[in-house]
């Protein structure tokens, strides 16, 4: 349980300033659970194979297992056997986590509940039918893996500054995942956050994505009233964090933070518009509102950059340990 130090700024009739101060408790649970990890073991779902079972396997039995996971790979038929195993073995000893979010009120005060789980994988779990081959009666293996467990609990109002506030004690856990999580006969799996899972309020705070109005997709910043039409929505690019990342920093507002980077974009004068559009390679002739409605059409709903790369914009997701694949569902 940790406190969190929250400052109030109240302004009066005077014009005088009063700051009032609070403390909040916070419960947060490691986003590795290891009691989890060793029950999984324990219940027999993982498929851990030792380096001696990879040095068995022969090149058939490599490429047929690859096949049946769906995993595409760049090697060609005549690599390296060793190559190849090692391939596979990075599939196979690789976990990928999911974050799930939702910020409610209760009592009249808001509250921030995060879980986190493992995501289903046959490359690392055994399937339900291979469980009952081994005697082990009906099993839902995906159910317990991907059983929620509480990471997160505070005190939490719905605005992007209080949310944000949880952002670096986040981001520590990120960076905790490179430490890898050992079984019991010492092999070590890799984990990956990929996924993150909440409703779409959440979404569009975990993207930077603008709450409301005409955008709001998570996915791909579309504009909402062309959503019925198929030739539309279908054609629109997907937008991963990097490349809002990238289009937020394209900028001179975004990468110098304007309006503390909550809304970088809000309320630009004349002369930052058109610092913004060429920037972007677009059209700095025409009035303010013109320049707002272009680079309105080419941010879509994108507000700032996204959420846990709100305090390191320099950085890469895969430098805070995010998936490079990261999305939303």
């Amino acid at each position: 349980m940790c406190p969190k130090h929250t400052r109030k700024l109240s302004l009066l009739k005077m014009e005088l300033s009063r700051q009032s101060f609070s403390q909040y408790l916070v419960e947060k649970y490691p986003c590795q659970t290891s009691e989890t990890d060793k029950q999984h073991e324990k219940l027999g779902l993982m498929r851990v194979r030792t380096d001696e079972d990879y040095a068995a396997m022969t090149k058939e039995q490599v490429y047929e297992r690859i096949a049946n996971l769906n995993e595409s790979t760049n090697c060609h038929e005549t690599a390296n056997l060793d190559d190849l195993k090692n391939y596979f073995k990075r599939v196979e000893r690789t976990r990928h986590l999911m974050v799930w979010a939702d910020n409610s009120t209760l009592l009249n005060h808001g509250y921030l509940l995060l879980t986190v789980n493992a995501v289903y994988d046959e490359a690392l779990y055994f399937t339900d039918k291979e469980m009952e081959e081994q005697g082990k009666g009906n099993v839902d293996v995906q159910s317990l893996v991907e059983r929620p467990q509480v990471y997160i609990l505070a005190r939490c109002g719905s605005s992007e500054a209080e949310q944000i506030a949880y952002i670096n004690t986040r981001k520590v856990c990120l960076e905790g995942l490179k430490n890898k999580v050992v079984t019991s006969n010492g092999i070590q799996i890799t984990d990956v956050m990929r996924l993150f899972h909440g409703d779409g309020p959440q979404q569009e705070f975990e993207s930077g994505e603008q709450k409301g109005g005409n955008a709001g997709c998570s996915g791909c910043s579309g504009d909402a009233r062309k959503y019925k039409y198929l030739s539309v929505s279908l054609s629109k690019p997907f937008l991963s964090l990097t490349d809002r990342l990238r289009k937020v920093l394209q900028g001179p507002a975004g990468r110098n933070k304007r309006n503390g980077g909550l809304k970088p974009f809000k309320n630009l004068r004349l002369e930052e518009l058109r610092e913004e559009c060429q920037a972007r390679g677009l059209p700095t002739d025409g009035k303010k509102k013109d320049l707002e409605e272009t680079l309105r059409e080419e941010m879509g709903g994108i507000q700032r950059v996204p959420a846990m790369m709100f305090f390191d914009q320099e950085r890469t997701l895969e430098e805070i340990n995010l998936g490079k694949n990261l999305s939303f569902c």
